[in-house]
């Protein structure tokens, strides 16, 4: 599953890292399935594994599992977009969560090349952000001092989790006609308002004409 959104929608929502941090997020139960491995639980039974990435304009989720199961995981799986709790009790284990990912990467070559272009971006520029986002960026918000991540959060998995801005691929086992009833009825909920993508080349080229 696939939408068009990524960390240059974040300035707008007040926190830097807030598309990455939501990825995370929404693996931490839905309303039908509200334990936060649940999932994990159940893909290590069935042969599978899931991950998800988040780039500048697009977030991505995948899992996969054994074959015969693939409705019942694409049921469970279908719950992160639909109707994700993103629970406060889980906020601070994902923080660390984002931290941990940071701290293994930040000494990279290409992610220090990736910051340094970021850093040298125009002003307001969409690509002048720290999109990977860590601790000091996310709690350091003023939005975070208040108090506010969950409402940050669900504000923008509103505006952007919807089905106008949402792909979905499914390899399966069953003939295309069966796989697409199994899609149509699973994500048949999946809300159609929010916005729409924004456009932004507008912005012109991240280090001047």
């Amino acid at each position: 599953v696939d939408f068009n959104v990524g960390f240059f929608s974040d300035r707008e929502s007040g926190f830097e890292g807030i598309s990455h941090f939501l990825e995370h997020m929404v693996f931490m139960g839905s309303e039908k399935y509200p334990g936060e491995n649940h999932f994990s639980d159940w893909l290590s039974q069935h042969w599978g594994s899931e991950n998800a990435c988040t780039d500048s304009e697009q977030t991505t989720y995948y899992f996969e599992c054994h074959p015969k199961h693939l409705k019942e995981g694409l049921d469970i799986f279908s719950g992160y977009f639909l109707n994700p709790l993103l629970k406060m009790d889980a906020v601070e284990r994902e923080v660390t969560a984002v931290e941990s990912e940071f701290e293994r990467v930040v000494n990279s070559d290409p992610s220090r090349l990736e910051a340094i272009m970021g850093h040298l971006a125009v002003e307001n520029h969409p690509y002048r952000v720290f999109g990977w986002g860590n601790r000091a960026s996310l709690t350091g918000s003023e939005l975070w001092k208040q108090g506010k991540i969950r409402d940050a959060l669900l504000d923008h998995w509103r505006k952007h989790y919807h089905a106008g801005r949402m792909s979905i691929t499914v390899l399966g086992e069953q003939d295309v006609d069966a796989l697409q009833v199994m899609v149509s009825d699973l994500f048949a909920d999946m809300r159609s308002d929010g916005e729409a993508k924004k456009d932004y080349s507008a912005a012109g080229l991240p280090y001047g004409d």
